[in-house]
């Protein structure tokens, strides 16, 4: 008869084969990927060592290596790194984890949409070593080290954004441009003369700072996670309505043009854009479906069945809902 360990070695140890297995592997860093807390490849999960899959901003080689919801995105065809990474969809760099995770929310190179991503493969930090604060956007910096998103401008901490329900009261306006988190939606503040959504001549009329051009009329850019979101537009052939879609700069936003009959939802079957409120009508392989931009899982309706994930789409790439 074998003799009967004691419990603190069996609670503590690493690992211990027991009639061929491993033993289960205790810890008490909740959230730690790999070594020390865990061996590699397993994250510290309710006081147990299991393989879930590698966590957000870090190395992957395909979306099994990655754990739910993140996905495995070339950063090379992103704009933001050279590597394989594992990203979910942001907002803003909150929603990334915490300062201490190293991630933050970056503007895809093309504008259309947000993933959380490493802020080293960035070249961002001070002095050489990664360091984030909890400054959110809008609060006073020196360095981009002060702020949670890893960018300073000009004295104040600037981050990304998808409505001003993403930004702080003082930099209450999510306004499209360059910023030092890339081209397209950012946290800031707008003069109070400018307008709100409605038509414009020129960016300045616009309180989002940039107007665009549908047609024949010029409209203030709206920020958008859905077609859903977007209201109609007056030109000169009738009431047209407005679908999420890239600006000519790139920022998404409330810019297609499609016809009053186009009300198809994500996930209904199509033939043509036409048919689809998003004028997205798309093939992945089991048919074609109606899909749209998004900012996260919840813009594409029911989670089960689609997720918010970066795709190819036209020449750039952009968040997309896809069926799971």
């Amino acid at each position: 008869m074998r003799p009967l360990l004691p419990f603190a070695v069996l609670l503590f140890a690493c690992s211990a084969a027991i009639d061929g297995e491993l033993a289960t592997v205790r810890c008490a860093d909740e959230g730690a990927y790999g070594p020390p807390a865990c061996a590699p490849g397993e994250t510290c999960h309710g006081g147990v060592c299991a393989a879930l899959g590698a966590p957000v901003g870090h190395e992957c080689a395909n979306d099994e290596d990655c754990a739910s919801p993140a996905t495995c995105a070339d950063g090379a065809q992103l704009g933001l790194g050279s590597v394989l990474r594992c990203v979910v969809p942001c907002c803003s760099s909150a929603e990334c984890g915490e300062p201490g995770d190293g991630n933050v929310c970056r503007t895809m190179k093309s504008g259309g949409g947000s993933v959380c991503w490493p802020a080293s493969d960035l070249g961002e930090g001070a002095g050489g070593e990664l360091q984030l604060g909890d400054t959110g956007p809008g609060g006073a910096c020196v360095a981009a080290s002060e702020c949670r998103s890893g960018a300073c401008d000009t004295g104040r901490c600037v981050d990304t954004c998808c409505a001003d329900s993403s930004c702080t009261a003082s930099e209450r306006i999510c306004r499209a441009g360059q910023s030092a988190v890339g081209e397209g939606w950012y946290c800031g503040f707008a003069p109070t003369e400018q307008s709100g959504i409605g038509e414009c001549a020129t960016a300045s009329d616009c309180v989002t700072g940039e107007c665009v051009t549908v047609e024949d009329a010029k409209v203030c850019l709206a920020p958008c996670c859905s077609s859903r979101e977007c209201g109609t537009v007056e030109l000169k052939a009738g009431t047209y309505q407005l679908a999420c879609a890239l600006s000519a700069s790139g920022a998404r936003g409330c810019v297609g043009r499609v016809d009053q009959q186009a009300t198809l939802g994500v996930g209904a079957a199509c033939k043509i854009g036409n048919d689809c409120r998003s004028w997205l009508c798309v093939d992945d392989g089991d048919g074609k479906f109606c899909s749209d931009f998004c900012c996260d899982d919840a813009s594409c309706g029911d989670t089960k069945q689609f997720s918010c994930r970066p795709r190819p789409t036209g020449n750039a790439w952009a968040l997309r809902c896809v069926r799971n």
